[in-house]
C-alpha cells in the first residue's frame, strides 16, 4: 500500500481498512501501489503491507495448528519482499489476541504502539483499531512472525518471465505443463530455461557446480541443473520478487518526507 495511506491508517481516528479501500476506488484514488511502483520499493526503503487478518471461523481460531498453519501461509506469501511495516486489523477478539501474541502491536488513541496487552480484546476487535509490527521493532521482540522482516539481497536478477517460469516450475510440473499454464510454446520454456542457466553459470553463487557440465548424459544434466536452481530459489524466495538490482545496489539517500492532506472518510468513527 501506498506510504499516503499507511499514514491515514495510523492517524487517530481510526477507521475500517475495507470500506475506506472501497470509498477510494471508487473515488480514482487507487492506495496499492503498481506494479512499478512495488518493484521500486522492493528495491529501495521496503513495502508496507495492510492487511485484514485470517477471517478463520472463532472457534478455528483458538486453536493453535490452526493459528500456526495460518501464520505459516500469510508468511510464505510474504517471504523474500524486503519489507518494512505490516498493518493490520482483527475480525474477532480471538484473532487480536493471536496477533499480539505473535508480536503484532496495538497503536493506542494517540496513534503509538502499546507494548501491553489489550485490556478487553472484545472491546478493541468490534472497533476500528490498528495492529502494527515493524523493522524498526523487530530487534526488541523475539517472535517467529519477526522473521519475515529477515531479509537477503537477490544475487541472480531473474527476468520477469524467468521467475514466472520458475514460480511455476516450483509445483514440480513438466516442460509441456509448463507452456500450457503460461501460454507459451514449448521452445520458449526451453530457451527460458537456457536463460536461467546462463545467468547462474555466470554468477558467483556456486548453484550449479562445474561437475554438472562434464556429464555425458544431456538428460540427467538438464534435470540435476533443474534440480538445482529450484532448490536454490525455493530457499531464497527473494529471487522471485520483483526487484531492480541497479537501484538495489546503489547508495539509498532518504527522500524527504512530504506531508499529505487527509480527506475524513464517511467511514471514520469517533
Amino acid at each position: 500500500m501506498s506510504d499516503a495511506f499507511l499514514a491515514c491508517l495510523k492517524t487517530p481516528p481510526y477507521f475500517w481498512i475495507g470500506p475506506e479501500v472501497t470509498r477510494l476506488f471508487a473515488a480514482g484514488q487507487c492506495p496499492f501501489l503498481s506494479n512499478d511502483q512495488l518493484k521500486t520499493a522492493n528495491s529501495v526503503g521496503g513495502l508496507s503491507v495492510v492487511t485484514w487478518l485470517s477471517l478463520l471461523n472463532r472457534a478455528e481460531i483458538q486453536r493453535f495448528e490452526v493459528q500456526k498453519l495460518a501464520m505459516g501461509a500469510y508468511r510464505s506469501m510474504l517471504r523474500g519482499y524486503r519489507l518494512k511495516e505490516i498493518i493490520g486489523q482483527a475480525t474477532v477478539p480471538e484473532e487480536l489476541l493471536a496477533a499480539f501474541h505473535s508480536g503484532g502491536l496495538l497503536l493506542g488513541p494517540e496513534g503509538l504502539p502499546r507494548k501491553d496487552a489489550p485490556e478487553s480484546a472484545d472491546k478493541v476487535a468490534f472497533k476500528p483499531h490498528v495492529i502494527t509490527m515493524s523493522r524498526n521493532l523487530v530487534p526488541h521482540y523475539h517472535t517467529w512472525t519477526s522473521l519475515m522482516f529477515v531479509y537477503q539481497e537477490p544475487i541472480l536478477g531473474f527476468a520477469r518471465s524467468e521467475q514466472r517460469l520458475l514460480d511455476a516450475a516450483l509445483l514440480g510440473v513438466t516442460d509441456e505443463e509448463l507452456a500450457t499454464e503460461l501460454k507459451i510454446s514449448l521452445s520458449a520454456v526451453k530457451k527460458t530455461w537456457r536463460s536461467i542457466y546462463s545467468r547462474a553459470n555466470r554468477s558467483s553463487s556456486g548453484i550449479l557446480p562445474g561437475t554438472l557440465e562434464s556429464r555425458t548424459d544431456s538428460s540427467d544434466r538438464g534435470k540435476g541443473k533443474k534440480h538445482r536452481i529450484l532448490t536454490y530459489v525455493r530457499e531464497h524466495p527473494e529471487e522471485l520478487r520483483p526487484v531492480c538490482l541497479k537501484l538495489l545496489r546503489q547508495p539509498h539517500i532518504p527522500a524527504p518526507r512530504v506531508r499529505v492532506p487527509r480527506k475524513r472518510s464517511p467511514f471514520r468513527e469517533n
